[in-house]
């Protein structure tokens, strides 16, 4: 077998290629099948496991708060928010090295018209969530609370489940040249 990446070998059209004889990147058609095929396959993969470990967790703070009703943990209400945010960005970030793992590099493309900088809601939320965090317990990090370590796992269970409903709602910053605006929603 020639040597291609792992991601070419798991689709059709590489197959396609394959059973020709022929070596190297499949036809445009070919690809652009076989990467809208995989790519809602690996998106209903990821998505379950996504969905069972958010359950896991969720399960895990249910139980810690049933069995364990006693144990707490003591932090500051902006470490709360800190780790909310860090809950996030690690839920995305996760998600996103299990797609470079299963899909490999994503092709670049580039939109016609002026330039623009697009993220998701998920990394933006979870982003200004560390930075307030951050700041809050700079400038006034009050006094500590003692929190049930049940309810602090399910409260940041919920939080990562929160991410499913925000990681499809990108933002975008463009400008636009005529009008010199910046437009968050397009």
């Amino acid at each position: 077998m020639p040597a291609v990446s792992r991601r070419l070998t798991r689709t059709a059209a590489w197959h396609k290629v394959r059973d020709r004889g022929g070596r190297g990147q499949p036809a445009p058609e070919e690809r652009g099948e076989a990467i809208a095929t995989s790519i809602e396959a690996l998106d209903g993969r990821i998505g379950r496991v996504e969905r069972w470990l958010d359950l896991a967790a969720l399960v895990g703070g249910v139980v810690l708060l049933l069995v364990v009703p006693a144990a707490s943990v003591t932090v500051y209400a902006s470490t709360f928010l800190l780790a909310g945010g860090l809950a996030l960005l690690g839920s995305g970030l996760i998600r996103d090295l299990a797609w470079l793992a299963l899909s490999g590099r994503p092709v670049v493309t580039r939109p016609e018209g002026p330039p623009e900088v697009r993220t998701c809601l998920e990394s933006a939320l979870g982003a200004l969530a560390v930075a307030a965090g951050l700041a809050w317990r700079l400038w006034a990090p009050g006094s500590p609370r003692a929190i049930g370590l049940g309810i602090l796992v399910l409260a940041l269970a919920l939080v990562a489940t929160f991410g499913h409903l925000a990681r499809n709602v990108i933002i975008t910053f463009r400008v636009e040249p005529a009008h010199r605006n910046m437009p968050f929603w397009s």
